[in-house]
């Protein structure tokens, strides 16, 4: 529960920004809250020792005296907190070409956006926010009441406003509360009406326009308890389109900046080089871990082509963007292949992949990082068919190459050639040259950085519309082939080679204790073979399907050889059951890549139910390790093998101890973490996904757990079977339907549980049940691409850890990241080190 203390009132003035600060001291796990008696923030990051936090807020609309409030929830342990502290800071929002904007608004050509940001650093505060009263705010939400009112008003620079559209997200249950809408601030529409927790979107009404300022209003009504968190408009506009997004630093009275909250990274124009130039089209260069908009401007920087570094048994990808300065009706990417400059060596054409970026329409942001607007994911092959470009638009390509495990040590130089139809019909060449520069020293097979993504072979099964076992094995080995590309390893490498026992019973009904269980591996050991041998699988989940389960507050013993858990025999058969599950282990040397993992995301309720099956795993299996989906507790201590946080419950006092005494630490990416972290989302940076090579590295994580790979549709978004989510046109991974009800919306955040897309044809046949498409591999995403970098980082630093555990270049500096919240989302500080540890590992193995 909450325990919370008010004191010390304070006068902050009516309407204004201003900031409450305190010093807080954590001494176990729980949620600190602090702030006023209107608005306060939780917050259960990780720390220890004393640490000053800042809560920036809008005060309310009338003046009323306010109080310090601050406590725990759900705290293991005490709280310290001292020198509070409320003071008037000023907001500065950014001139954006003669536009003013604020943090969470956009403009993209014709559209004007606004989004709520929350979590963001001003929470409550935002350019269009005019006024809130009898209003309660708690970290990321509105709590809307009987006589609450919210009101704000979106203006841009003058411009007369078209028509709108407005998306509003409602939580918990009780009463309702009515969204309004006027062109004037005193005649209004009402255009949404709540009564229960969901997402709604309504156009504002055609009345309103033209008009230079929309109003929207929050009202609550009688015995309304309502929480809104998320708020947004998208409006169309007469005038000079435009491409920029808003952003809002805090100031104190001195100048002094006391928070910023940034454009989102999509209209981040820094980076990249133009590398050629045609008639029709100019080209330019920029790194994988950037996310390329659409419509963003050219760079100003110039070089002479395209270049690249990497180890041999590597993969490397940059973008090579094309910009044409005319309507293109096809535009495509070729490579012949690379030669070394010494020695006649090569890196053939089919090392080198290209892709087409795809886009996907984000209609809602994840969090306060993200925007509306198209953002760069899938990864389509280029096929038959057209790729137009407008004029204004960008079209990047990502171009992998795979270098070889025995190509030798050198630089390799080709060209890539940019093919280009215009609307007209006339055709133009552009050749960029590029070099690949082949490092002195190969990666190995496996990785050493250990993951288990989660995929479901039979829905996936479903997409393809794969009927037999034979079809549906085929269709799985394609995404294990993706899976094996991208260097990350599947919980359930062969799901379809079942190895459950058949149980000799001939000693009778009336003694089942004496039953023995009969195994046949023969199958399930080719499949397994495989997984090793040609995917360099790394890590397994060994869950024996007759073991118990659980998920949250649910817990289940299952049946064994038919007998109940009330049985007597239950417990002898188990235990046979699972010993003969552990050698089968033992005897094949897959001990060290197995671990079982049986209890999802357990409550302090379960925790004695998960002590008493890891119990009995550690006596029946020993050797293999036991991972939760946890954190380390007091209660949990002794049990678990592989702890598997989420990032921002990583940090406990038990965390020592646990890594002392050989426990191994996990990420646990499921629907979050979220801003200010380092994510999965679609719309955050994209060097936030290479950089968990190196967190996991600075934090002694030895592996990444994703939840799903490849969910595309969400029985409670998209309840009829027959129109299934399109993961191209929603890239939002909502609430699944065993979780809320059908029809219900809430979002767990863009493309989370999606790693893979489905082919196209899949998508477009969803409804056809007589269509198949088993020979049709699945998209990968810029995400997975970024992965496979992040584990391919790690294993420099692996390799340099090999050659000298004590060289200062093993220290991730603090230029990439301090922490898991304080990170540079720009690559360059990621490519400049890879490159320094590359260097250090060739002079070291020369020296061999």
């Amino acid at each position: 529960g909450v325990k919370a203390k008010v004191r010390d009132g304070f006068m902050c003035p009516p309407n204004s920004t201003c900031v409450v600060e305190c010093e807080a001291k954590r001494c176990g796990s729980g949620t600190v809250l602090f702030g006023t008696s209107d608005a306060n923030l939780d917050n259960n990051d990780g720390w220890t020792g004393w640490k000053r936090k800042r809560f920036i807020f809008r005060t309310p609309a009338s003046p009323v005296k306010q109080t310090f409030r601050y406590g725990t929830f759900n705290a293991s342990a005490g709280v310290m907190f001292r020198s509070m502290s409320a003071y008037p800071v000023k907001a500065i929002y950014s001139d954006c070409g003669g536009i003013t904007l604020g943090h969470g608004e956009t403009v993209d050509g014709d559209t004007y956006s606004f989004e709520t940001q929350l979590g963001s650093a001003g929470h409550t505060d935002a350019r269009p926010l005019v006024s809130w009263s009898n209003t309660y705010f708690n970290s990321m939400r509105w709590c809307i009441r009987s006589a609450s009112e919210i009101v704000y008003r979106h203006d841009l620079a003058g411009r007369r406003f078209l028509s709108g559209e407005i998306s509003v997200g409602a939580i918990h249950r009780g009463g309702s509360f009515a969204v309004e809408a006027s062109g004037d601030g005193h005649r209004w529409s009402e255009v949404i009406v709540f009564t229960n927790a969901q997402m709604k979107i309504a156009a504002l009404p055609a009345s309103i326009f033209p008009t230079r300022e929309i109003f929207i209003r929050f009202k609550g009504r009688k015995s309304c308890s309502l929480q809104v968190n998320h708020y947004g408009l998208v409006a169309k506009f007469e005038g000079p389109q435009a491409h920029a997004a808003g952003s809002t630093r805090y100031v104190d009275d001195n100048g002094k900046v006391l928070a910023e909250s940034e454009a989102p990274v999509l209209y981040d124009n820094s980076y990249g080089e133009q590398v050629a130039k045609g008639s029709g089209a100019v080209c330019w260069q920029a790194s994988s871990g950037w996310k390329v908009a659409r419509r963003r401007t050219l760079p100003s920087a110039v070089k002479k082509g395209m270049t690249m570094c990497l180890a041999a048994n590597e993969a490397e990808s940059v973008q090579l963007v094309v910009s044409p300065t005319k309507d293109m009706a096809d535009v495509r990417l070729a490579c012949g292949g690379l030669s070394a400059k010494q020695g006649g060596a090569t890196i053939p054409a089919a090392a080198i992949e290209i892709r087409r970026v795809g886009y996907v329409r984000v209609a809602q942001p994840t969090d306060e990082k993200g925007c509306r607007g198209d953002w760069p994911d899938p990864l389509p092959n280029q096929t038959s068919e057209a790729c137009p470009v407008q004029v204004g638009c960008n079209q990047p390509f990502w171009i992998t190459v795979t270098v070889p495990k025995d190509t030798p040590q050198g630089v390799y130089s080709g060209t890539l050639s940019v093919v280009m139809t215009a609307t007209d019909g006339r055709r133009e060449t552009i050749n960029v040259p590029f070099d690949v520069e082949v490092f002195g020293f190969s990666l190995p097979d496996v990785a050493t950085l250990k993951s288990a993504f989660g995929i479901n072979p039979i829905l996936v099964a479903k997409w393809h519309h794969a009927r037999t076992i034979e079809e549906r094995r085929k269709v799985h080995d394609r995404y294990m082939r993706g899976f094996s590309a991208y260097r990350i390893s599947p919980s359930r490498p062969a799901p379809f080679d079942f190895w459950e026992p058949k149980w000799d019973k001939s000693a009778g009904t009336d003694h089942p204790e004496k039953w023995e269980p009969v195994f046949d591996w023969t199958q399930w050991d080719a499949g397994m073979e495989r997984a090793f041998s040609l995917y360099h699988f790394n890590a397994f989940n060994m869950k024996p399907w007759s073991f118990w389960s659980g998920f949250g507050e649910a817990f289940r013993k299952s049946d064994i050889a038919g007998i109940k858990p009330d049985n007597p025999a239950y417990m002898p058969l188990m235990r046979k059951y699972l010993r003969a599950v552990g050698e089968h282990l033992r005897e094949r040397g897959w001990t060290d890549k197995a671990y079982i993992y049986w209890y999802d995301e357990p409550t302090e309720k379960t925790y004695v139910n998960v002590m008493e099956g890891m119990a009995l795993l550690k006596e029946t299996m020993p050797g293999v390790k036991r991972l939760l989906t946890e954190q380390p507790e007091k209660e949990l201590l002794g049990g678990v093998d592989i702890w598997c946080p989420m990032p921002q419950f990583l940090h406990t006092q038990h965390e020592a101890a646990c890594r002392a005494a050989g426990n191994e630490f996990w990420w646990y990416l499921c629907c979050s973490p979220r801003a200010p972290y380092f994510t999965e989302f679609i719309d955050h940076a994209g060097v936030e996904l290479r950089l968990w090579g190196w967190a996991s590295w600075k934090s002694g994580m030895k592996g990444l757990l994703m939840w799903e790979t490849t969910y595309w549709t969400s029985g409670a978004a998209y309840p009829d079977p027959a129109r299934p989510q399109n993961p191209y046109a929603d890239p939002m991974g909502w609430v699944s339907l065993g979780q809320t009800k059908a029809g219900e919306k809430r979002p767990w955040g863009n493309g989370d549980g999606r790693f893979f897309y489905p082919p196209l044809k899949c998508v477009e046949t969803a409804g056809d049940t007589k269509a198949a498409f088993i020979d049709e591999d699945p998209v990968p995403t810029q995400r997975l691409a970024l992965i496979r970098d992040a584990v391919e980082d790690y294993e420099y630093l692996a390799i340099l850890k090999r050659l000298d555990p004590s060289n200062p270049l093993l220290v991730v500096p603090p230029d990439i990241c301090v922490s898991d919240t304080e990170f540079n989302i720009d690559p360059s500080a990621i490519e400049k080190q890879r490159i320094k540890v590359a260097r250090e590992i060739e002079r070291l193995s020369a020296k061999r």
